[in-house]
């Protein structure tokens, strides 16, 4: 007797097992359909044919054969790699100007050791273009950038500016009789003003070492140091020259191509 019960228990329990087997196949399976995996739906099918069909539950197989079908007829799940996060850019320091990397300066599209024209056109506007003609002449339009006209729309000028400058050869400062002392709409001198573009472009070549050559026009003497705000007080001991009016006007540029040919090749 003890004999029969020991086997009916084995019994007993190898059909527990089946039957927690036939259950156990149904999680693969609606773990197939979820993530969209066929072989694992194949899988669960395989189990819950053999464990089902040993078993007293006959529903198991059907019920993970539909899951199964569902996963196969289902579009498998992509997933897509998480893009990196950009980096986020610093804010530009209050002399971003002489700080700033060449590297991060978007759009310079000067040609390499071309010359920049700094001028104000209050104060030299009119001579200015003769001047520009005559270098356009000489070395070439993409090797001259003259102000705002050369900048893309939609650009931040100031990082424009002190990336082109970076890649010039040379930058000649036009000076006029007015360029020292041109007010804005509030009285106040224009180059007392941090913002100031014509200080911002000649802070930037100072201290990136570009030379910069005053060009005195319209009988303009050199700005002494005192009257220079300290950043730029060192255009005071540059050595410039002088772009007269006609008659002297072809000759003062020659003169002055045959002296910057150098930074420009």
């Amino acid at each position: 007797m003890m004999y029969g019960e020991n086997t009916r228990s084995m019994i007993d329990l190898l059909c527990m097992s089946v039957m927690i087997g036939a259950v156990i196949g149904l999680v693969p399976a609606a773990i197939a359909l979820w993530r969209h995996n066929r072989l694992l739906a194949f899988a669960s099918v395989t189990v819950c044919a053999i464990f089902g069909g040993m078993s007293s539950m006959t529903l198991t197989p059907p019920v993970a054969l539909v899951m199964s079908v569902l996963a196969f007829r289902s579009q498998p799940t992509v997933i897509r790699a998480s893009a990196k996060p950009k980096p986020k850019l610093k804010a530009l320091p209050s002399h971003w100007a002489t700080t700033t990397p060449i590297n991060r300066l978007p759009f310079i599209s000067v040609k390499k050791n071309a010359i920049f024209l700094s001028y104000r056109r209050d104060d030299s506007g009119e001579i200015v273009g003769r001047i520009y003609d005559r270098l356009v002449q000489q070395f070439g339009k993409e090797a001259v950038f003259q102000d705002l006209d050369s900048i893309p729309f939609g650009v931040d000028f100031r990082a424009h500016l002190a990336g082109v400058i970076s890649n010039c050869g040379i930058v000649l400062a036009v000076i006029g009789n007015d360029w020292l002392d041109v007010r804005d709409e509030e009285g106040e001198r224009r180059l007392d003003n941090p913002a100031d573009l014509v200080r911002i472009e000649i802070e930037t070549a100072l201290q990136r070492d570009v030379p910069v050559v005053p060009l005195l026009v319209r009988d303009a003497r050199l700005p002494r140091e005192g009257d220079l705000p300290p950043s730029i007080a060192d255009l005071a001991f540059r050595n410039g020259t002088a772009v007269r009016s006609d008659p002297d006007f072809h000759p003062d540029m020659d003169r002055l191509i045959h002296s910057i040919d150098q930074f420009v090749r």
